[in-house]
């Protein structure tokens, strides 16, 4: 994996991240099945994604980039 992949799966991860954070309320404390089902999955492919990106850039600009751009999201 090149340097630019990994920040092209550093995004994708961050585009997850949204996802599923935006997707928390809809959840109504997880008891609506399909809010839920989106919030987990999309949760678990972004952790996925993370794993990969960390193989290549180092932990703390990959999790430092990941929460500020979350953040601002």
């Amino acid at each position: 994996m090149t340097l630019t992949q990994a920040y092209i799966l550093l995004i994708a991860a961050i585009l997850c991240e949204v996802v599923a954070t935006g997707s928390l309320k809809a959840t109504d404390g997880f008891t609506k099945l399909a809010p839920a089902a989106i919030s987990v999955i999309a949760i678990s492919v972004c952790m996925f994604l993370m794993a990969h990106v960390m193989q290549i850039l180092p932990i703390g600009i990959t999790y430092a980039t990941w929460s500020a751009v979350g953040i601002v999201a």
